[in-house]
Order: structure tokens, then C-alpha cells, then sequence
């Protein structure tokens, strides 16, 4: 079943981030292994690893509601592909084609699965996936200056979010717990990689 994009686009591409950084952060935590932290730098990241644990539960449970939401209104499915169609159009004009940096990601993904991908051509991979993921978000930021994608934008989440209420009394203090873990990763975060 399709899914229809209820969190804003923050939030979707912090999900996308955190994925790649699952996928980044396992050499790193390989690394770490053999070099023991500091016990702030241990506490830090055990602390991130809980807040991105949270953030997945509750996006879970969104996701849940957000599938619910879609089986009780479908007219969100033609609301949602709609947009999707017009955003994608949009960057195409722009010069970026969605389809074919997705099956680039895809291609870049089969072979970050391959065993025997030395560590360098798997540390070219992926930087050649960041920067792919780099191009969409530069691309879908610049194509939602559009105003007329804004607008369908606004009606999809408000509808989506709509529905999703009445599916579940819950869903603002869902989204509102997902927008403070947000902040608190990106601090975390920063923190991590300053020192």
C-alpha cells in the first residue's frame, strides 16, 4: 500500500538523514570499537542512539496511523500522487529527474551490499549517495517556492492530518514529541561531530 507524506518535510528528510547515517555510522561505530571514547563521548552517544530509537517508535506509530487514515480516506492517495507528480515535474524543469537519481540511489545501494567493496570504493559510494540525496533536497527545496505546489502541499498535510485525528486523539502530542526529538538529535548530533 502507498503511504501519503503527513510529516512536513523536515521531518521526512530528518527520517532520510537518519537512514543514511545508520548506513555512515556503522564504520564509524566498527572504528570506535577499537578506540575506546571518552566516557562523555560513550554517554553522548548512547543518548543519541536512545533519542533516534524514540524518534523510530514514534515515527512508527505515525506511519501506523498515517496508513489508517489512507484506508479511511483514499481520495488522500489521488491528493498525494498528484503532488508528487507536479513536485517531481517541477525539479525536472529545474534539471534534476527524480526517477533517475532514485534508481542511481538504488544502484549505489546494491553495491554498498556487495561483501567484498573495498573501504574506499565503499567510502566513494557513499559520498556519491550523499550527494545524490544532496541534489534532491536542493532540488525539492527549490521547486517548493512554487506556489501552487505550496498550496497542494498545505491541503495534502492538512487533509492527511485531518483524518489522522480522527483516527487517533493522539496524533498532535505524537508530532509535537517527534518535532522536540528532532531538535535534541540535531544538537546531539552537532555535538558528536564538533568534539
Amino acid at each position: 500500500m502507498r503511504k501519503v507524506l503527513a510529516l512536513p518535510p523536515r521531518l521526512a528528510r530528518l527520517g532520510a538523514a537518519m537512514a543514511l547515517m545508520a548506513v555512515v555510522m556503522v564504520p564509524v561505530a566498527s572504528q570506535a570499537e577499537s578506540t575506546p571514547a571518552a566516557p562523555s563521548t560513550q554517554t553522548q552517544q548512547g543518548s543519541f542512539r536512545q533519542l533516534q530509537h524514540q524518534f523510530i517508535r514514534i515515527r512508527a506509530d505515525l506511519t501506523r496511523i498515517e496508513g489508517e487514515a489512507v484506508k479511511k480516506n483514499p481520495q488522500l492517495l489521488k491528493m498525494r500522487d498528484a503532488f508528487r507528480q507536479k513536485l517531481a515535474a517541477i525539479m525536472k524543469k529545474g534539471g534534476v529527474d527524480v526517477k533517475a537519481q532514485v534508481k542511481k540511489l538504488a544502484s549505489i545501494g546494491k553495491q554498498l551490499q556487495v561483501k567484498n567493496v573495498s573501504s574506499v570504493k565503499h567510502q566513494e559510494l557513499l559520498h556519491q549517495a550523499r550527494q545524490v540525496r544532496l541534489d534532491l533536497f536542493a532540488a525539492e527545496r527549490k521547486a517548493m517556492q512554487n506556489p501552487g505546489l505550496q498550496a497542494m502541499r498545505k491541503k495534502l498535510q492538512e487533509a492527511t492530518l485531518k483524518t489522522m485525528r480522527e483516527i487517533d486523539s493522539n496524533t498532535d502530542k505524537l508530532l509535537a514529541k517527534i518535532r522536540d526529538l528532532e531538535v535534541k538529535i540535531v544538537k546531539l548530533h552537532s555535538r558528536l561531530v564538533q568534539g
